[in-house]
């Protein structure tokens, strides 16, 4: 199991980016905070606030990571809006993402380590509900330090 990748390093990752939408120009600020816990009985805990540079509102995500091996794992999302969703999810040297497929929500997330900044890594995501409507983030999040 790799150690550079951020869900294996626990602890506090910020980040910002943008939120796009296929059927708009608009691009949206966002920051983001995940609170990553260390592996326990196999496996990894992270919460997640997405806050939206012009609303009050954040949104917040609860993933499990689990069934773990070197190159794969599942995972689990949870939030308010929709209820628990599963995917799977991919281990490659300075890469991990996920996706959600056969869901309410269907989409991925890639995190490409940052090879200029150790500890800094590269979002890119895109989920949808309908088969028309697609929204697209990308974005940065690094391991925050004292």
């Amino acid at each position: 199991m790799s150690q550079q990748l951020f869900i294996f390093q626990p602890g506090l990752w910020i980040g910002e980016g943008t939120l796009s939408f296929n059927a708009s120009s608009e691009k949206l600020r966002f920051f983001t905070k995940w609170t990553v816990s260390p592996l326990v009985q196999e496996e990894i805990h992270a919460f997640q606030q997405v806050e939206m540079e012009s609303s009050p509102e954040q949104m917040r995500n609860h993933f499990r990571f689990f069934e773990i091996t070197p190159t794969t794992f599942s995972v689990e999302l949870e939030n308010e809006a929709m209820g628990k969703v599963t995917g799977r999810g991919l281990i490659e040297p300075g890469k991990i993402a996920w996706e959600f497929r056969n869901n309410p929500l269907e989409g991925f997330e890639v995190y490409a380590l940052n090879l200029e900044k150790q500890d800094e890594y590269h979002l890119h995501a895109e989920f949808s509900s309908t088969a028309e409507f697609r929204t697209i983030i990308k974005g940065r999040i690094w391991k925050k330090t004292t």
